[in-house]
């Protein structure tokens, strides 16, 4: 005759969490049994009411910034400063609702957001409060998200002021003086006197202002705002 019951917890499964154990109430103060332990058959044979107790599971978020170029600024936890670092992580508890708050940066792009893979597209936005950043529970442990960046694009319109200009060589040119690009390596010849001609005038430089006061620097492509005029001083030969 049997005697005794044993109790095992395979059976039981929630995914992104632990079983704890069965309850007698709600608030899990008195436990019923605890896997493996031996139950005595008058009471696992009686009507009662049990509640399952659950641990949801920690793991990490891995991000990485996704680009040779691109960098996330992580904290130093001991002295408290920011530093570039290729990628950062966070923990994170399933069922827990967090933001993922980490700056990604990349010179000339836009950080759109998280990707599950290296080439995917968005699906978690910066500073959205998701949950479960991992539905598999084979993922627990560490869960890796990728940078998705946009290139910035960059108008530059040159003002010939009764001059004339050759056609810049740049992979998008709207119009002989006006140009917008990706990449801003196109404009690095812009400076260049043999760009531009006006009878009986010599090219005297770009700048920024129509009263011509303010020479243009070449280095303000290198993090350029979304669009620039230039204006062409002139001086009589």
């Amino acid at each position: 005759i049997q005697n005794k019951y044993v109790y095992s917890d395979e059976a039981v499964h929630r995914n992104g969490y632990i079983f704890k154990g069965w309850y007698l109430d709600k608030k899990f103060k008195n436990p019923a049994w605890t896997p493996d332990d031996d139950v005595p058959p008058a009471r696992a044979l009686n009507n009662m009411t049990l509640y399952a107790k659950w641990e949801a599971k920690d793991y990490y978020v891995m991000m990485h910034a996704n680009a040779d170029d691109a960098y996330i600024l992580v904290t130093d936890v001991s002295s408290g400063e920011q530093r570039p670092s290729p990628s950062d992580f966070v923990s994170a508890t399933y069922g827990k609702a967090m933001a993922l708050t980490a700056k990604a940066i990349r010179p000339g792009y836009t950080f759109k957001g998280w990707a599950e893979t290296a080439d995917g597209a968005v699906k978690y936005k910066s500073g959205t409060k998701y949950k479960n950043f991992a539905e598999d529970p084979e993922q627990y442990g560490t869960v890796d998200l990728y940078a998705v960046w946009s290139a910035n694009t960059y108008t530059i319109s040159i003002k010939v002021n009764g001059g004339t200009v050759q056609d810049l060589k740049v992979s998008s040119g709207t119009a002989k003086t006006t140009y917008t690009v990706e990449d801003t390596s196109a404009f690095r010849y812009l400076s260049e006197p043999g760009l531009y001609s006006r009878a009986g005038y010599v090219f005297d430089g770009l700048y920024t202002d129509k009263a011509l006061t303010k020479p243009f620097d070449q280095t303000t492509l290198l993090n350029p705002p979304a669009n620039i005029t230039v204006y062409i001083k002139w001086v009589k030969e």
